[in-house]
């Protein structure tokens, strides 16, 4: 299928793409929430997270280069 096919069909939203990251790796670190989504499971409880972050950049030294690197996370953090 080619893509103006699917697209017609199907809209396609890039607007929270970006690497993924763990949030494991995310412990003390400082970043700025910038777009998130909240799905519910069949029982309309929240239970899914998807949530695209700011995180600074840094060089090979570990100096902060004044620029931020876009990251997303997501999954079932339900509990």
């Amino acid at each position: 299928m080619k893509l103006r096919d699917l697209t017609s069909t199907i809209r396609i939203d890039k607007k929270m793409d970006a690497d993924s990251i763990d949030v494991k790796n995310l412990e003390g670190i400082v970043f700025d929430i910038v777009n998130y989504e909240i799905r519910s499971n069949n029982k309309n409880e929240p239970n899914w997270i998807k949530c695209l972050i700011g995180i600074p950049e840094t060089n090979k030294e570990g100096i902060p280069t004044g620029r931020k690197l876009a990251r997303e996370f997501h999954g079932n953090y339900q509990g």
